[in-house]
């Protein structure tokens, strides 16, 4: 799930808990780590390599915890105030991941 203004854009798409935060992400390249012969190789859809596919996630997961301002979702009825602009925040549904597949 992530929050999202309509107002001015601001958007924030993970929350931490212990079943889903952004470490916690990184988990399906943890086969490509513990592979190293395999990290020079290109990943055919992407068509970059897999050490940098790797790279990419790692710095996806820093961007959203340093961007992180609510730490947990939400509770049923609460309202969060972009911190940008202070409108409501609408909480949606997770979107798909940036990241191309392994």
């Amino acid at each position: 799930m992530h929050l999202h203004c309509h107002n001015c854009g601001w958007s924030q798409d993970d929350f931490w808990s212990q079943d889903y935060n952004p470490i916690r992400g990184l988990n399906c390249y943890e086969n490509i780590l513990l592979d190293p012969s395999r990290l020079d190789e290109v990943v055919p859809v992407s068509k970059i390599t897999r050490r940098q596919l790797v790279l990419r996630a790692l710095r996806l997961a820093l961007e959203r915890v340093e961007d992180m301002k609510y730490l947990t979702k939400p509770g049923r009825g609460e309202t969060c105030l972009c911190p940008k602009c202070q409108n409501p925040l609408v909480l949606n549904r997770h979107r798909e991941d940036e990241l191309p597949p392994l």
